[in-house]
């Protein structure tokens, strides 16, 4: 390995843990009113079946009604995957999709 490898051996971007809080930068959408079983597969299912690339989510199975929060690349993929999924049904349940702030998917934890 040449010294110009090893410079670059820890410049690679790493994925965030599950536990750290949000950053900003990104768009976030909230789901609202998911089936009882969703979990990340479905959600990365819904998100991705909308034409939108998930980069991180949560979904919180035990709210009342259940949501998930899905963070996407940008306002304007955020805002294509909240128009095109609001008012669609899955699974039996008429889901309701909007883009929220950063400050608003911070409150949800």
């Amino acid at each position: 390995m040449s010294d110009r490898d090893e410079g670059n051996r820890g410049s690679r971007s790493r994925s965030r843990s599950r536990s750290q809080p949000p950053v900003g930068g990104n768009s976030w959408v909230q789901i609202i009113d998911l089936p009882p079983k969703s979990n990340w597969s479905s959600l990365r299912r819904i998100i991705t079946g909308a034409g939108g690339r998930i980069l991180t989510g949560r979904v919180y199975q035990h709210r009342s009604p259940s949501c998930a929060v899905a963070e996407l690349s940008d306002a304007e993929e955020a805002q294509k995957v909240a128009q095109k999924l609001d008012g669609t049904d899955l699974a039996g349940r008429r889901i309701t999709v909007k883009v929220i702030s950063v400050e608003q998917r911070n409150k949800l934890d």
